[in-house]
């Protein structure tokens, strides 16, 4: 199949797909002209993660899913309990949103720390704020991606080609090496976890 007759099979954009591909989810083989070919078994994976994806399960927990590192049940009950959590949230906003309303505020009289108080006792606890990734961070986040993936996929080599090859490395440099890489996978794995 070709980019396009998955798109309409899926019923996915061919962003979303190519995205998809980007982050190691589906593979496809590549034909003579160097076109991507999709088979049956990439619109089956793309229409699985369509569907949880739908149901607000992260790419990251979509990821591991694939690669069996975690259950589909246990992927479940922890998106139920974040789900459970966004209700609370949910009806905090809404009694918030109806409070603001009953006393009649405008933007310029409002004073949040009065709403937020006056609701702490609903059920669903503390609220919790979402905060925005800026278009900044977000290219910072993919910039660490490719740093990391880079230092990680070379590692290897800095054992294997100087082994090979009969070099000697010094010591300091395959610390230096290591630490940047490990340091690296470090941001990345903070960055990827800033809220959305």
């Amino acid at each position: 199949m070709t980019i396009h007759e998955i798109e309409e099979k899926v019923g996915i954009t061919k962003a979303n797909i190519r995205f998809y591909e980007r982050e190691g989810l589906i593979s496809p083989r590549r034909g003579l002209n160097n076109y991507r070919e999709y088979d049956e078994k990439d619109a089956v994976l793309l229409g699985k993660v369509k569907f949880l994806r739908l149901i607000g399960v992260s790419l990251s927990d979509i990821k591991m899913l694939i690669s069996n590192r975690k259950p589909l049940c246990l992927l479940l009950q922890n998106r139920r309990a974040e789900i459970e959590a966004e209700i609370g949230n949910l009806y905090l906003s809404q009694h918030i949103c109806d409070e603001i309303l009953k006393q009649g505020d405008g933007f310029e009289t409002m004073d949040p720390e009065q709403y937020l108080n006056s609701s702490s006792g609903i059920k669903g606890g503390d609220m919790i704020l979402k905060q925005d990734k800026n278009s900044k961070t977000r290219m910072i986040e993919t910039w660490m991606c490719h740093v990391t993936q880079g230092l990680v996929m070379t590692l290897p080599l800095m054992i294997v080609v100087p082994k090979a090859l009969n070099l000697t490395i010094p010591l300091w440099v395959t610390a230096f090496y290591l630490i940047v890489t490990l340091g690296s996978t470090v941001v990345y794995a903070l960055l990827r976890n800033l809220p959305d």
